[in-house]
């Protein structure tokens, strides 16, 4: 960021984990093309506004749900068939079927990613 931007200012530079949402920001980065975006957009987009408003009271609040919410990419490996639940079980008219070698989740990381929704 601190060489790429001085030289093309309108060279946008995203990050690809949603852990790094927030340091990406401050650091001069633009945002996250992260997998929480696509379970809860509301709170991604919250989160861009408040580190543009510079409403660092508000990213604290929010950054503590992300911590929560980032906990579902532990539940599988790789995290695409927890997303695909998480997603569903948010209300997204949508199926949680992976393709081959994924499969989906089982009850029991279904379980455990309705826990952690329940938890932010």
């Amino acid at each position: 960021i601190i060489k790429i931007k001085p030289e093309f200012p309108r060279f946008e530079i995203y990050c690809g984990m949603d852990e790094n949402f927030v340091a990406n920001c401050l650091g001069g980065g633009d945002g996250v093309i992260g997998a929480l975006g696509n379970i809860d957009p509301v709170l991604s987009y919250s989160m861009k506004k408040a580190l543009e408003n510079e409403d660092f009271s508000k990213v604290c609040e929010l950054q503590k749900k992300f911590n929560n919410m980032v906990r579902i990419f532990e539940v599988t490996k790789p995290y695409i068939p927890a997303v695909k639940t998480a997603m569903v079980l948010k209300g997204f008219p949508m199926d949680d079927i992976c393709m081959c070698p994924f499969g989906r989740s089982d009850n029991q990381q279904r379980d455990k990613i309705s826990r952690i929704l329940r938890g932010y």
